[in-house]
């Protein structure tokens, strides 16, 4: 800390300093104490997450991504201080799940209630969201969107609310669509819940014109059962009547198809997702 020469109450403030977990931290900034206000600014070096893995509940061989911190601190900062930090996350990797970026906006006057912001890229895929965050808790609520423009284009609204360690995650959407290549389906009613404990449970109603269409998902992400159920559809130039489907974790399942009036075809299958097989096995007509 050093006297500023234009005033006799104001210091500027500069250095560097070793962080645990997380590197090279560089302040700088100013502060007139005869005024009570100043400016200070933090910024990090890059670090891995893996090394907040003893601060976070995080498993080091499941997780990683490079990290940069940036903040500024304004105002009375011995009484009052405005807050402003910001989080630049790359390369992130969730087990299978490999998000390109992301980006945290944290600002307030209240650590325990600061407004959020939270936005990303994964893929061809985008999405952005706002709420609230409590820093010392490490919990809130973000509300937003997604733009999904892989082998789908959908963009649905999510929340996500809870901590690290106990969430739950919600993707939603009314009277939208989802696109495949050129097939469109148009979604009436669409949900899908996910938690901490790995719980999945969803549904998705279709309904346009006679045609009705109705998926229910539902157990964990390692043990689900996938159902489905409709009536006078058109699917890949033919008109089913009814069509009855279900879908277990292993890709074990079975369908009953009626096309037309009387030609019913029941089937037991097997999916392999690997050699993008599916076997029919048991026929019946």
């Amino acid at each position: 800390m050093s006297k500023d020469s234009s005033s006799n109450s104001k210091y500027n403030i500069r250095g560097k300093f070793l962080v645990d977990n997380i590197g090279t931290l560089h302040v700088y900034g100013n502060y007139d104490f005869e005024g009570s206000f100043g400016e200070i600014s933090l910024i990090s070096s890059s670090f891995d997450l893996r090394n907040l893995s003893p601060l976070l509940p995080l498993e080091k061989n499941n997780i990683s991504a490079t990290i940069f911190l940036r903040g500024k601190i304004t105002g009375n900062i011995f009484s009052k201080p405005f807050y402003n930090f910001s989080i630049h996350i790359r390369d992130l990797s969730i087990n299978t799940l490999k998000i390109d970026r992301l980006t945290i906006n944290l600002k307030g006057i209240d650590l325990k209630n600061l407004d959020a912001s939270v936005s990303g890229k994964y893929s061809n895929s985008t999405f952005w969201s706002k709420g609230r965050f409590d820093l010392f808790n490490l919990k809130g609520e973000l509300k937003g969107r997604i733009n999904w423009n892989d082998f789908v284009k959908f963009n649905p609204y999510f929340v996500w609310q809870g901590s690290f360690s106990s969430w739950s995650f919600e993707i939603f959407s009314k009277n939208s669509s989802l696109r495949y290549n050129n097939f469109c389906l148009n979604l009436s009613d669409l949900s899908l819940k996910i938690d901490s404990e790995s719980r999945i449970e969803g549904y998705l109603f279709h309904l346009d014109k006679g045609c009705y269409l109705y998926a229910g998902l539902n157990g964990t992400l390692d043990k689900w059962k996938l159902v489905v159920w409709g009536e006078n559809l058109n699917i890949l130039d033919s008109k089913l009547q009814e069509i009855e489907f279900s879908l277990s974790s292993d890709f074990v399942g079975d369908m009953k198809i009626k096309i037309g009036d009387q030609k019913v075809i029941k089937s037991e299958f097997i999916l392999s997702l690997d050699n993008k097989v599916l076997t029919l096995k048991d026929i019946s007509y």
